[in-house]
């Protein structure tokens, strides 16, 4: 991981403030196989424990591999990484809520590549960590440890869906439409009154 980050970090020519601006030498890094990580970290999940791993990973990788959600949202990294033709993993530290906003993002900017994502659980819930076996929370360790199972992780499929649900129209048999017990949706802007 080191020799990747170094690798990166002499490729980029300088860091400044727009991710349109900054450039990468494809040469040196496309004829390695190298797979350098992206990571994703929102400081307030998991009662601010965001911040502590924020600071170990502005220690150990480089500044184009860090995205600090509470100043930007994914897309313009997704995008930059997209041009750079690297075959990239990212690591997204947060809670279920940030994952889905990264998986979101990557859908809607329809990737060519579509790199593997691991999670860094610190969130209250962490469904989704603990589910693909990245465990329920984050105790608090070295970043360093997490650093290195991204790196040996395999990666598996997973399938995203949505779920709507809305009443049966009023023409439906009575056997079809919605049991009692459960509450009826409104329809957007439609008030219901509690």
């Amino acid at each position: 991981l080191e020799y990747i980050v170094s690798r990166l970090s002499r490729s980029i020519s300088s860091v400044p403030r727009s991710w349109d601006d900054l450039d990468i030498q494809q040469g040196p890094l496309q004829t390695m196989d190298c797979r350098p990580l992206l990571v994703f970290v929102n400081i307030r999940s998991g009662g601010q424990q965001g911040l502590k791993v924020l600071t170990e990973l502005q220690d150990c990788l480089h500044s184009v591999q860090i995205v600090d959600l509470q100043k930007e949202g994914p897309e313009a990294a997704l995008v930059w990484w997209k041009r750079t033709g690297l075959r990239y993993r990212i690591l997204v530290c947060g809670g279920d809520g940030t994952v889905g906003w990264i998986l979101s993002s990557m859908e809607q900017l329809e990737l060519d590549y579509v790199p593997p994502v691991a999670i860094l659980p610190l969130g209250t819930g962490n469904d989704l960590a603990r589910v693909t076996g990245w465990g329920g929370g984050f105790d608090g360790g070295s970043v360093l440890a997490m650093l290195q199972s991204v790196n040996k992780a395999h990666a598996n499929s997973l399938d995203r869906w949505t779920v709507s649900c809305r009443d049966a129209p009023w023409k439906v048999s009575s056997a079809l439409r919605r049991p009692h017990f459960l509450p009826k949706l409104h329809p957007p802007g439609e008030r219901q009154s509690l």
